[in-house]
């Protein structure tokens, strides 16, 4: 690195979550830190000594994420194998569900160049964005809770990820087992009146409104 480069502070994260590996739920991860001022490293430290390591299953699977099986090792045949189907298990979900979003009103979806996670836009009819603006509520949220109670599926509002304003999305995990993905696109598909005609069942303990708001 060049002299300047070279005084640059670097904390650079690696987790188990990125690259084809996205396993979030083991919770492991590390950071290396490069450059920083001594005072700072000792907060560092302090930080870092603060928190709960990972378990056990957590460390032994980023172990594997930064040292994994090299050609000639017993487990590699079956780990060259494992990467592929993940890699196309994502291909063929992004391909999926570029396709159904394709056909559904009020749905639409970019092409995913990266990363475990799709964002489809949800374009509501003005009477539906008013409607739950009343009752402090964003729209994809509304959606959300409409096609859990419809359908008992469970998808995250884009509104919960910080999209801009006056934009909409619901979040869909590409990294899940194809047949799982499938069914989840054709709970989508049963209920895609919901956005293009401004259909919303929300139900509680004690009532159930159903409202339609028509363009």
């Amino acid at each position: 690195m060049g002299s300047n480069i070279s005084r640059l502070w670097n904390w650079p994260p690696s987790i188990l979550l990125q690259g084809f590996m996205g396993e979030c739920g083991f919770r492991g991860g590390y950071v290396e830190l490069v450059n920083l001022d001594p005072a700072v490293m000792k907060y560092a430290r302090t930080l870092f000594s603060t928190r709960s390591c990972p378990p056990v299953a957590g460390q032994i699977a980023l172990d594997l994420m930064a040292d994994p099986p090299k050609p000639g090792d017993p487990s590699f045949p079956t780990f060259s194998e494992e990467v592929q189907s993940i890699k196309n298990t994502i291909r063929k979900n992004t391909g999926r569900i570029q396709e159904v979003f394709a056909e559904l009103p009020g749905i639409s979806c970019q092409p995913l160049k990266a990363g475990f996670f799709v964002f489809p836009s949800l374009h509501f009819p003005p009477k539906a964005i008013k409607w739950a603006e009343k009752r402090q509520m964003e729209p994809d949220m509304l959606y959300c809770l409409h096609l859990l109670e419809e359908t008992g599926l469970h998808v995250k509002p884009g509104c919960e990820y910080g999209q801009r304003k006056d934009s909409h999305h619901i979040r869909l995990f590409v990294g899940t087992q194809e047949n799982i993905m499938e069914d989840a696109l054709h709970k989508t598909e049963d209920v895609p009146h919901a956005i293009h005609e401004g259909v919303f069942l929300v139900s509680s303990s004690d009532y159930e409104i159903c409202l339609t708001l028509n363009v």
